[in-house]
């Protein structure tokens, strides 16, 4: 006897085994493609996850690097501004050594013609010895021969002043007479150069001060040079 026979449901309970085992079979295949979708959802996900944090971390040192750009540019720029305003500082200090060298110089140059100014000249003429001694301070510069006034015309002794200079003066007291490079220390008395040579180391002049014409222009030249009011005549007997 078979259990269909026993049990007459039997081939309904078969049935519906067979539609739950295919049931189950379905819902197992589904429910392993769903897992399957799931965990490859997952893993796109945080693979995804995984690219976006690497993406901040990318952003996020750009930021940083673009931080440290602007504060470089910025360092470059007042960099850019000392080197120009050291630059300037550099031509201001360089005009102004410039400028100081130069002031230095004009004040030396002063000092110099201060020194030069306050080493007087003065000419020394002793009528005894018929000579003429210049210094220039306390150096003595030249030592020469000169004629003063002979009998009858005397040179005036004393100290003195220069009072005027005359490069080509001629006498109209003494017929026109030639005294070139003139130095008058007392209304006509001068020294002056003179063409009677011969006669120098002994009384010879109407009262001046006779001189080698050229020793007088150097005379005269050195007076023009120190100036009159720094120069003096001292004449001894």
């Amino acid at each position: 006897m078979s259990f269909a026979t026993v049990n007459p449901n039997y081939s309904e309970f078969n049935t519906i085994d067979k539609q739950t085992s295919t049931f189950l079979t379905l819902f197992k295949r589904d429910y392993l493609s769903y897992k399957k979708a799931q965990e490859s959802q997952a893993k796109k996900e945080a693979l995804f996850l995984e690219k976006k944090i690497r993406f901040l971390g990318i952003i996020k040192k750009i930021k940083a690097y673009d931080k440290a750009l602007d504060i470089l540019k910025k360092e470059q720029s007042t960099l850019e501004k000392s080197m120009v305003k050291k630059n300037k500082i550099k031509k201001q200090k360089k005009k102004l050594l410039q400028k100081t060298k130069i002031q230095a110089k004009k004040i030396q140059a002063k000092k110099i013609r201060t020194k030069k100014i306050r080493a007087k000249l003065v000419a020394k003429i002793d009528i005894s010895q018929q000579r003429m001694k210049v210094y220039r301070g306390k150096k003595m510069l030249y030592n020469w021969k000169v004629s003063t006034g002979r009998k009858g015309y005397r040179t005036p002794t004393g100290y003195y002043k220069v009072k005027k200079l005359r490069k080509g003066y001629r006498s109209r007291k003494y017929g026109n007479a030639s005294m070139p490079y003139a130095v008058f220390f007392k209304s006509a008395y001068a020294i002056h150069g003179t063409r009677s040579v011969r006669r120098l180391g002994r009384p010879a002049s109407h009262g001046c001060v006779r001189l080698h014409t050229a020793n007088a222009k150097k005379f005269y030249t050195l007076v023009r040079k120190i100036g009159r009011k720094n120069t003096s005549i001292h004449i001894v007997h």
